[in-house]
């Protein structure tokens, strides 16, 4: 903040930060619940035509209507002397809620907008897939990298080459494909890929694991601790 020239800066977060929609706060899966509440079939006007003025979210739609944050009436307040010139995950969230606006979606569209500033996780800048989630692979590409605690990067890159996944769970993937193959074979434009599928079922050669039996507990009637009282029931 004591610097006096400040670039437009962004925080390229999760959903799970920045989502202030009241029926997803208490969602298990929060970017699958934001992804839910802007689908289609809530987009659609009395013709049954997708509205691009309601979204199924009341902050996205405000922020639509007013331009922000990327309309000129908003660009000075995230300009050097502006309220929102430097803002964190907090600051952001009290925006949101103030003006019914997304934070998340600002934070996004200040990116595209080009921000010269832009602060991201490690997981975003060492995962292959979360950073093509998150459109940052363009970012990236004349980008100068600052990493803060740096001696974290070997276990993040680690994590990031690792995958752990249970056996049952790789049961249920492997019989999901098989199911998954019929419909494949219904239609001729995909059937390179039901040759790859099935080539791929055919050497995964797993069964599920074995269903653990539960012990029955002893009935207390019929057995007693050899100690309790001094005694053993025969």
């Amino acid at each position: 903040r004591a610097v006096r020239q400040r670039p437009v800066m962004s925080l390229r977060l999760s959903r799970e930060r920045f989502c202030l929609h009241p029926n997803i706060a208490t969602a298990p899966n929060k970017a699958e619940a934001c992804e839910e509440a802007t689908k289609i079939p809530n987009n659609l006007d009395k013709r049954g035509r997708f509205d691009q003025r309601n979204s199924g979210c009341a902050h996205l739609d405000k922020a639509e209507s007013i331009g922000y944050p990327q309309s000129s009436r908003w660009r000075k307040h995230f300009r050097v002397g502006g309220a929102m010139a430097t803002w964190d995950i907090e600051e952001a969230i009290a925006e949101g809620e103030r003006m019914t606006v997304c934070p998340f979606h600002m934070a996004q569209d200040q990116i595209a907008d080009g921000a010269a500033l832009i602060f991201v996780t490690y997981q975003q800048l060492v995962e292959p897939i979360t950073r093509r989630a998150g459109g940052l692979e363009q970012v990236y590409e004349d980008a100068v990298v600052v990493v803060d605690e740096a001696h974290n990067l070997p276990q993040v890159a680690r994590d990031a080459a690792s995958y752990r996944i249970t056996e049952a769970r790789l049961v249920h993937l492997v019989e999901t494909l098989r199911e998954f193959l019929p419909h494949l074979a219904q239609h001729t434009k995909h059937a390179e890929a039901h040759r790859m599928l099935a080539s791929l079922v055919a050497d995964a050669d797993i069964e599920p694991p074995p269903k653990k039996k539960r012990k029955r507990p002893r009935n207390s009637s019929s057995s007693a601790h050899p100690m309790a009282g001094r005694w053993c029931r025969c």
